[in-house]
């Protein structure tokens, strides 16, 4: 049950690579961009329920995992929800959706099961996971690129369409002023629950539970998230299908740089204090991010790697002419 749970934590930041280099860079750009939504709406539940995991308020319950944080909703579900079904869909083939749902199903049984978690705390997960899916896909519709015009009632604009109107360095200003709307309603939810009473029965398993570092980390994942695509589609657009080696050197290479840099960070003297985790690790998910969606491929597409898409092409004003295939 350990090893399933991965697919709801440590297997994501692959399967996000994946998506973006070798099945879709506007696909792999909107899972990486729910799954960083994801995280900073997990800490702001966290915050705003304060409610316990089953062994801290049952001792016939056995924790089989560490945990620190408080118990509704499921991180590892909420995550699990929306990048699983989002690739899945952009598969398209029947199969593809059915085994993002069991998928999701044996993520959501390992967690009970391993005393980490309600049933309530997985299905309050679920669901948070579905109303985001939405709300990107069918509600806001606003990640960069859409090329829809409406958003259901006819003449409404969407906030996609909007911003297409608007330069890349507007676009990252309007991303930017997101990350730091979300790092104040999580701050706001960590404050509600440090004046929560019921949070003090469960002192000596919720120690870490209001630790702000998460939320700054996933809100730098977001940032770097949404600068690097709206800054590769005018720059670094290229196309996901081609051969397969080229992808496969694509994601070995972006992924390397992106697993690297945090051991390089943890190579510098510094202070630990937790302002100092908070600015690190907002900086440097942001900055890995970053690389990952905007930094590396452009490099690929100079070396000949990947192809330019025809997007990329026309918003960049590349030649196809010296470029791979």
């Amino acid at each position: 049950m350990l090893k399933v749970s991965y697919f709801g934590s440590e297997l994501l930041s692959y399967a996000v690579v994946f998506t973006y280099f070798c099945v879709s860079q506007r696909t792999g750009a909107k899972v990486g961009i729910l799954l960083s939504l994801s995280r900073v709406l997990l800490l702001i539940a966290k915050w705003a329920f304060h409610l316990p995991r089953p062994y801290w308020i049952d001792p016939r319950v056995k924790g089989l995992t560490a945990t620190g944080n408080f118990g509704m909703p499921s991180g590892h579900v909420l995550s699990a929800s929306v990048v699983w079904p989002s690739i899945a869909a952009a598969l398209r083939p029947g199969w593809a959706r059915w085994l993002a749902f069991f998928l999701v199903l044996l993520v959501a049984v390992s967690r009970v099961y391993l005393g980490s978690h309600f049933v309530s705390d997985v299905a309050a997960a679920w669901c948070l996971g579905r109303v985001l899916i939405w709300f990107v896909n069918r509600g806001g519709k606003w990640l960069p690129g859409s090329r829809s015009e409406s958003c259901g009632a006819p003449g409404t604009r969407t906030v996609s369409a909007a911003l297409t109107g608007y330069t890349p360095w507007w676009n990252v200003a309007f991303i930017a002023l997101g990350a730091l709307l979300l790092i104040g309603l999580g701050l706001m939810a960590q404050d509600y629950g440090l004046n929560a009473v019921r949070s003090e029965l469960w002192a000596e398993f919720a120690s870490n539970a209001r630790n702000p570092t998460g939320l700054f980390e996933a809100t730098g994942e977001f940032l770097g998230v949404g600068c690097g695509w709206v800054m590769a589609r005018r720059w670094a657009g290229f196309d996901a299908s081609g051969p397969w080696w080229r992808r496969i050197v694509a994601c070995v290479y972006a992924g390397g740089g992106f697993w690297l840099l945090p051991s390089l960070v943890e190579l510098l003297p510094m202070e630990r204090s937790e302002a100092v985790r908070c600015v690190v690790g907002f900086s440097l998910e942001a900055v890995k991010n970053y690389w990952l969606f905007l930094i590396a491929p452009w490099i690929l597409l100079r070396i000949g790697v990947l192809n330019p898409s025809a997007e990329g092409l026309a918003a960049s004003g590349w030649k196809q002419t010296g470029q791979a295939g």
